[in-house]
């Protein structure tokens, strides 16, 4: 079960990491350094959009925070969509080391559409040890600062090119909590910010149940 492992803050961190949901979506195992700014209530909302296929909604957003092994850590929940079950909810709880450029997962809590949220067990993790991430921006090129217009406003960007020209991203300070606002990879795809929010709001409800894994199945394919 890698795509509920640690969270990608990368990507978006931006700070988000392999194996993770938001890692696969966004396809990225690197970060923005300088850019992660985990306040509580700070969200934001993207649209991910592949040459011929619909757009993909993606929320981002910082909904608490708590100690974890005595590291001051941040609950990150994640809202994307899925064919079979709907929108799922992801929350991760993570600690992030902009020096390092590292990010540790302690918790990551499930939950799909009519169903008790779930605690996955520390066996499904993909590592109990710190993920390293590249910074993406020693691995690209500096194109300036541009001026970019998204659903959710203008904003004023770095813009960098990946020196292997696998992607280009506009980032932002003003866009808490991950910086990202606008990503183009080579193969066509794009991540667009649409809203920016400041009162994000743990959307996960009841009490987590242990980990089931009949409640990945789809309902028709329980009937």
């Amino acid at each position: 079960m890698k795509t509920m492992g640690i969270v990608c803050v990368s990507v978006v961190l931006s700070a988000l990491a392999v194996g993770s949901s938001s890692a696969q979506m966004f396809g990225r195992a690197s970060g923005w350094s300088g850019l992660w700014h985990p306040t509580v209530g700070a969200g934001a909302f993207y649209e991910v959009e592949k040459p011929g296929q619909p757009k993909q909604p993606f929320d981002f957003a910082v909904v608490g925070k708590e100690t974890a092994q005595g590291h001051d850590a941040v609950w990150i929940e994640l809202t994307f969509s899925t064919e079979r079950m709907g929108n799922m909810l992801v929350k991760e709880l993570v600690s992030f080391d902009p020096a390092k450029m590292e990010i540790q997962n302690y918790k990551v809590v499930v939950q799909m559409p009519g169903r008790p949220p779930m605690l996955m067990p520390d066996e499904m993790m993909t590592s109990h040890q710190p993920f390293k991430f590249n910074d993406a921006k020693a691995t690209s090129v500096d194109l300036g600062s541009q001026s970019v217009t998204t659903p959710a406003g203008t904003f004023s960007c770095e813009h960098y090119r990946q020196k292997d020209g696998s992607s280009e991203f506009w980032v932002s300070e003003k866009v808490a909590p991950i910086g990202l606002v606008k990503s183009v990879d080579k193969d066509g795809q794009t991540t667009t910010l649409v809203k920016v929010v400041t009162d994000a709001k743990d959307q996960i409800t009841g009490t987590p149940q242990p980990f089931n894994p009949m409640m990945f199945m789809s309902p028709q394919s329980q009937q």
